[in-house]
């Protein structure tokens, strides 16, 4: 796949605000592709510049990925995106964003872990 056509495929997911159910699993390997590029060189930043641009869900803490990124506790694991995991507590704004990052492995591990406690403290 050539750099424009992964660039495309991206740009339209952003633009849709988001991949539906059905895409996150090839969507998932786009962006894993884009990174690996960006790793080797040998698609240039600059090209991905215009993508972030346009991802407005990561400019505010109301998408999970934002607020993540925007640490508005000071903390990107506080309290509240802890407890945003654990309900799967989605924004109205951009709710396929917050659907798809709390499919995400890193957001199960998350809930996985508050099980496991939960299971400890029982045998306790």
């Amino acid at each position: 796949m050539e750099n424009n056509q992964l660039l495309a495929i991206i740009l339209d997911t952003i633009i849709n605000q988001g991949p539906i159910k059905e895409e996150y699993i090839e969507f998932t390997h786009y962006i894993n592709l884009l990174g690996k590029r960006i790793k080797n060189n040998t698609i240039p930043i600059e090209e991905v510049g215009c993508l972030k641009s346009c991802c407005t869900f990561l400019n505010t803490s109301e998408s999970i990925m934002g607020h993540i990124l925007t640490k508005p506790f000071g903390y990107a694991g506080d309290f509240k995106i802890i407890d945003r995991i654990y309900t799967y507590d989605t924004s109205t704004m951009f709710p396929k964003w917050d659907s798809f990052a709390l499919s995400n492995s890193a957001a199960q591990a998350v809930r996985n872990r508050k099980e496991y406690f939960k299971k400890i403290v029982v045998k306790i």
